[in-house]
């Protein structure tokens, strides 16, 4: 495998391991704002 390759793979991943756990310490507010800037980039 390429670097390149590799690197895709990597950040495939980690997106999956760190996206469930962002919100844990998010107050409210702070989840419904990231919510928004989730929605808008879509």
């Amino acid at each position: 495998m390429i670097d390149s390759e590799l690197k895709d793979h990597c950040n495939g991943i980690m997106s999956v391991e760190v996206l469930p756990k962002i919100g844990d310490d998010f107050t409210p507010e702070q989840m419904a704002i990231f919510d928004e800037v989730i929605k808008r980039n879509r």
